[in-house]
């Protein structure tokens, strides 16, 4: 077994890449926030985790203050030496109809595109995944 070590800031393995995004909004007021909410064996934190090889992670990306989105398109960006995505994990949260999202996945990135002219100003989970650790982050 191997020690257990302390997974970097979620800045460090697994990071949101606004690689184009593109909001319409009804109400410019408020803020949109995205958040990553990491769950290990042991925990379920915005903050680093502890893991170690063969451990499974959830991640689950979060919208608050969505003043109504129509259009986007973002990156979870991972480093695919310390973590393998279970792509049939991949699955749409309750923020956005499933059939107005798509997912495409490339090695160490997935992409969230949503392109439809209907507003959309829930919160709440926009999608989750679950990785598998292959090996514990240095």
């Amino acid at each position: 077994m191997q020690p257990k070590r302390l997974l970097l800031p979620i800045l460090a393995v697994i990071l949101i890449c606004f690689s184009a995004v593109t909001l319409v909004a009804a109400d410019e007021a408020s803020p949109l926030k995205l958040a990553v909410e990491v769950s290990s064996p042991t925990a379920i934190s915005k903050e680093p985790v502890t893991v170690q090889a063969g451990d499974a992670l959830e991640v689950s990306v979060t919208v608050t203050g969505n003043p109504g989105i129509t259009t986007v398109q973002f990156d979870l960006v991972y480093d695919p030496d310390v973590l393998s995505v279970k792509t049939d994990t991949i699955k749409n949260g309750d923020v956005f109809a499933e059939e107005s999202v798509a997912f495409k996945t490339a090695e160490g990135k997935i992409t969230f595109m949503r392109i439809v002219t209907a507003e959309d100003s829930d919160n709440g989970t926009v999608f989750t995944v679950k990785f598998d650790v292959k090996k514990a982050p240095v």
